[in-house]
């Protein structure tokens, strides 16, 4: 299988699989975070993590 051919071949992960994971307790430990990241597969195989968000801390009245 070609690397592009795994994109045509559709999602991997299903619904029910993606609320078991939400639901796991370091899933909801890394939620509850306030740096949010994004985790994906370079093109070269390797992991990848990058900060995208962060969550203020202010509070409006």
């Amino acid at each position: 299988m070609l690397a592009d051919d795994h994109w045509k071949a559709g999602p991997t992960v299903q619904p029910n699989e993606i609320s078991e994971i939400l639901n796991h307790p370091i899933s909801r430990e890394l939620l509850a975070r306030d740096l949010t990241r994004l985790a994906y597969v370079a093109e070269d195989g390797t992991p990848r993590v990058a900060p995208i968000a962060s969550r203020g801390t202010a509070r409006r009245s």
